[in-house]
């Protein structure tokens, strides 16, 4: 039996959430028609180096028990982030991949995704997700009812690298071999997983369904960043080269970056850290000060070219 949805779970060194996680899943309750149409766990260890291959098997059999199908994936080096979602993807064995982080916690019914997904059939299904100052009074997705079919190209890809949480995505597995190699030379963007979307959208004519639920929350130690705010910048970047990717040049330049974008990310994140809002670690926090000193002059000058320019521009118009 091929099953109805794979929820496809990356970790790394994470024991400790990824056990709290299965213990989410045994505590819910599925209706009888969505245990029917079967359930995976798929796992994809990104060769972690702590007691993680012993937690999937303490939980294997209690999940199996409670019906879900469990497949266990083990890399035999670390091969990061975006090529670990990748294999996820395409170890999955569901009709529909449900990208789940270790560290979320879930907050929705599997019952209620199940059926909605089945209802509507996208292409992508995107859920709202509670985190900082997201909340159901602030939602990043907000509309009149609780489903919205986005049909616009450029709003499509807007929604898709909006607020990239995996555990907001639902995806149909289709076949993507012909993308591979252009998805590998994404990798270490951290938002390969994005590019993926708009190729499931965009390149096999599969509709973006939005539903204004909230599918999962971050647990506290969201807050603490181990990266750079900088590789906010990289969801344009993304969007950009796989609309070039697909032919859609003219979209394309729409979401054309600069490093202005990425100085911008540092100085909010540093604001933040300061605020006590986020803890960026040291190391981090002393490279973006100092990215942020070397390149602050971009922003003006930046702007100042833009604004010369469309002066330029309206002379040229105006003189003919």
């Amino acid at each position: 039996m091929i099953p109805f949805l794979t929820i496809a779970v990356p970790t790394f060194n994470r024991e400790d959430k990824l056990g709290r996680l299965f213990q989410q899943f045994l505590e819910m309750d599925l209706s009888k028609e969505v245990g029917g149409l079967g359930i995976e766990i798929l796992v994809a260890n990104n060769a972690s180096e702590d007691n993680t291959y012993h937690v999937v098997h303490d939980y294997k059999e209690a999940l199996e028990r409670k019906g879900f199908y469990f497949s266990y994936v083990e890399q035999k080096e670390n091969i990061g982030l975006d090529a670990n979602m990748l294999s996820c993807y395409t170890e999955s064995k569901g009709e529909y991949v449900w990208y789940c982080s270790d560290d979320d916690v879930i907050i929705e019914t599997l019952n209620d995704i199940v059926l909605d997904i089945q209802k509507y059939r996208p292409g992508v299904c995107i859920s709202n997700f509670k985190e900082g100052g997201y909340g159901e009074s602030n939602l990043v997705f907000d509309f009149d009812g609780f489903i919205k079919i986005e049909e616009k190209e450029e709003a499509i890809v807007r929604d898709i690298i909006k607020f990239p949480k995996i555990t907001a995505y639902i995806a149909k597995r289709v076949e993507i071999e012909k993308y591979r190699d252009f998805l590998v030379g994404l990798s270490g963007s951290y938002y390969l997983f994005a590019a993926l979307m708009m190729l499931i959208v965009l390149g096999e004519s599969h509709k973006l369904v939005l539903r204004k639920k909230i599918v999962a929350m971050s647990d506290d130690d969201h807050r603490n960043l181990r990266y750079s705010p900088r590789i906010f910048a990289n969801r344009y970047k993304i969007a950009n080269h796989t609309l070039v990717y697909l032919g859609k040049t003219e979209l394309a330049k729409k979401f054309e970056t600069s490093s202005q974008l990425s100085v911008i990310w540092c100085i909010y994140f540093i604001f933040l850290h300061w605020r006590g809002k986020y803890k960026l670690e040291p190391k981090i926090l002393r490279e973006d000060i100092i990215y942020v000193l070397l390149n602050i002059y971009r922003i003006p000058l930046i702007l100042f070219c833009r604004v010369c320019y469309k002066k330029v521009i309206a002379k040229l118009i105006s003189s003919h």
